[in-house]
């Protein structure tokens, strides 16, 4: 089974519309590289239709906007007006019958739509750099798909792995798959996502709240990030409800020290620690 990505652009919403309510997609003209020929019944299709870069969210400006190359996918990132997911339900076949009134677009699918996101802020923090990059690519070869890779760690690595120690072979077996059982901390991430935004617009880049640190300033604009943690961890109060208020933005470092140990560090002990620090550096 393979995951496709198409990207449509708001001029052809009036298609897009169409194709949605008749749960048919097709080309005008099929390119020598197209793998739309692959495309088969059982496959995930996903469309991300029309982006934009709202300067509230997006400040700096980027020339051609959306047209960027695909060497700078990293420059392909905004807000879309909706990402749809579904499943194939008929492969790729041609056929002249009409379907949209502007053209006949021949080369074809059928899918069922499966969830309908809005508004959807398109970064690769939230879906991924291939995720971003497939898009891009799409939006290039105007509409045809893009098959995102799905990596495989376990694959990927060699069956033994020999380092070199103290004049000593050692190896290890590794990317044996396994399953377990566990107990999970139920979170909302639109939560997060919530106050991320917020940070956003307010600041025009994340920075971490307790040390300052900003991935932006250091690494640039497409290596923005920023996590998000629980003032009050979850795992210590159980569920209960939950106000943007209660939630901190903590760089990577930060967010790794508060969870150290068995228990939880205070915000107010980090905030102490992190202090005395920048006093030692002075």
């Amino acid at each position: 089974m393979n995951t496709w990505i198409i990207y449509v652009g708001g001029k052809s919403s009036t298609n897009y519309v169409i194709g949605k309510k008749g749960g048919i997609w097709g080309l005008k003209n099929l390119k020598s590289h197209s793998e739309l020929k692959e495309v088969n019944s059982g496959d995930e299709i996903i469309f991300v239709h029309n982006i934009t870069r709202p300067k509230k969210l997006f400040p700096e400006s980027i020339p051609g906007f959306p047209r960027v190359k695909n060497a700078e996918h990293f420059k392909f990132q905004g807000v879309v007006e909706e990402i749809v997911k579904g499943k194939i339900t008929k492969g790729f076949y041609e056929s002249s019958e009409v379907v949209w009134p502007d053209n006949t677009y021949p080369y074809r699918f059928h899918f069922e739509i499966e969830s309908t996101e809005k508004n959807v802020l398109f970064t690769i923090q939230k879906h991924g750099d291939d995720f971003i990059k497939k898009t891009l690519l799409s939006f290039h070869s105007k509409g045809d798909v893009a098959k995102i890779e799905l990596e495989n760690n376990a694959s990927s690595l060699k069956d033994e792995l020999t380092l070199d120690a103290n004049s000593k072979e050692l190896s290890s077996l590794e990317g044996k798959i396994t399953y377990r059982i566990a107990k999970e901390v139920v979170r909302d991430a639109k939560l997060a996502q919530k106050k991320k935004a917020n940070h956003l617009i307010e600041h025009g880049k994340y920075f971490c709240q307790v040390c300052d640190f900003s991935f932006y300033d250091f690494y640039g604009v497409q290596y923005d990030y920023i996590e998000c943690h629980h003032i009050n961890p979850l795992s210590e109060t159980g569920e209960t409800e939950t106000q943007l208020s209660d939630l901190i933005l903590l760089c990577a470092n930060c967010h790794r020290v508060v969870h150290q140990s068995t228990e939880c560090m205070t915000i107010e002990k980090l905030m102490v620690l992190v202090g005395k620090r920048k006093t030692d550096v002075i």
